[in-house]
């Protein structure tokens, strides 16, 4: 069973980004600055990636579907795919990041 439909597998682009975006938050500040406000350094990877994902979900949402014509009842009918992460539409899975990096923000 896949967990992801269509291009769904990009809501796990903010975990990658967190992995390579808190290196680079090392390497520019230094690890104790880093260890010192990990809040920041995860809730900006995690803010920036959600809108990132957020905005792929609704390009790819507003893509057109096919139209193809019911031969029986000359309906017709429009054909989309879905772009889905565990079920929830790519772009709600942005704004769940971006509720995850605000958390951090906030409260770590």
């Amino acid at each position: 069973m896949l967990i992801w439909q269509g291009w769904g597998i990009a809501g796990l682009l903010p975990l990658l980004a967190w992995s390579f975006g808190v290196e680079g938050f090392e390497s520019v500040f230094g690890k104790e600055w880093t260890l010192a406000h990990e809040g920041l350094a995860d809730g900006t990877v995690f803010v920036v990636m959600g809108i990132v994902v957020w905005l792929l979900g609704r390009w790819l949402t507003r893509q057109p579907g096919r139209i193809l014509l019911d031969p029986e009842t000359n309906e017709q009918v429009m054909l989309k795919r879905k772009h889905t992460f565990f079920f929830i539409p790519l772009n709600y899975a942005g704004m769940l990041w971006v509720g995850v990096g605000v958390y951090c923000l906030l409260f770590r």
